[in-house]
Parts: C-alpha cells; sequence; structure tokens
C-alpha cells in the first residue's frame, strides 16, 4: 500500500528513539529472564499522544499510546 502527498521532512524527525527488541536469557543463578536488546536507534517524528485510564485489578492503570514515523533501513526487521 503507498500513501500519495506523503512527504517527510529531514527537520521533522527531532526525537531521538531506540527500537528494542525482548531477547530470552538467564541470569548468574540460571533462572529465565527477559531483556532488551536495541535494534535501531534513530530520530523520529511524534505526531500524538493518546491516553486513557482503565481498572486494573482494584486499581488504576494508565495506557499511552504514541503514533511515530521514522526513516530505515529495508533490511532491518522490526
Amino acid at each position: 500500500m503507498r500513501v500519495k502527498n506523503f512527504t517527510i521532512k529531514p527537520h521533522e524527525l527531532r526525537h531521538p528513539i531506540e527500537i528494542q527488541r525482548e531477547v530470552s536469557g538467564r541470569d548468574e543463578d540460571n533462572r529465565p529472564i527477559t531483556e532488551l536488546k536495541t535494534v535501531l536507534k534513530t530520530k523520529a517524528k511524534i505526531l500524538n499522544v493518546r491516553g486513557e485510564e482503565f481498572e486494573l485489578a482494584n486499581g488504576k492503570g494508565i495506557k499511552i499510546a504514541k503514533t511515530f514515523y521514522i526513516r530505515f533501513p529495508k533490511s532491518i526487521e522490526i
């Protein structure tokens, strides 16, 4: 799918972000843990922030979603 008339100017990519992947591993006691491995460091254009509150096991929870655009090499798998 291609979007017509969609351009991002280089000066709009001003927020530094890291794309991370969760990787399984083991600690010094040989217990399974999950670690975050950085896949890509780049700059992004962040458009908006949406937030909502919800009930979570007799407590409050907050969900925040951000929309962002990045430039990345075609060879990367995210």
